[in-house]
């Protein structure tokens, strides 16, 4: 159950963030006008960009991380957890957007999902890996024979 509630207190901190003003491009484009004067007006549009994005990805990652532990806890959801937490990253990252589409500040897209998307499957491939990787391990293969005897 605590697993679900940082589940929960993340989702909503990304979408009350969402609302604020200072989510918006246009706030970052100011700030960063400040730290970095000698760049120019395409190259601080081109960083902001950038950020943006990897923020995304970012945040979707956790969120999925979150998602797919707290799926493993839960007795429904722990046949296939990355499935599951991958789902409801989705599902956050398409609520997400619609309420951005909502906002003076801001604009929703799909393309956003998609980055969104990005973040999520590298989750679900590290998680995958690190999986594969620990079933594979001499380590664990040697306390399985252990138990056994």
């Amino acid at each position: 159950m605590l697993s679900w509630m940082f589940v929960g207190v993340y989702v909503l901190s990304v979408l009350l963030f969402s609302k604020t003003n200072s989510s918006g491009a246009q706030f970052m484009v100011q700030l960063f006008r400040e730290w970095f004067p000698h760049l120019s007006r395409k190259e601080i549009q081109d960083l902001v960009f950038w950020v943006r994005k990897v923020g995304h990805v970012a945040a979707y990652a956790v969120l999925t991380g979150l998602t797919v532990y707290a799926c493993t806890k839960t007795r429904l959801l722990k046949k296939h957890p990355v499935l599951w937490g991958g789902a409801i990253s989705l599902v956050v990252a398409f609520l997400d957007e619609y309420q951005q589409m909502r906002l003076e500040h801001r604009s929703g897209s799909l393309n956003d999902v998609l980055i969104d998307f990005i973040g999520i499957c590298l989750t679900a491939v590290v998680i995958g890996v690190v999986s594969l990787w620990r079933r594979r391990s001499p380590r664990r293969r040697d306390e399985h024979v252990e138990n056994e005897s």
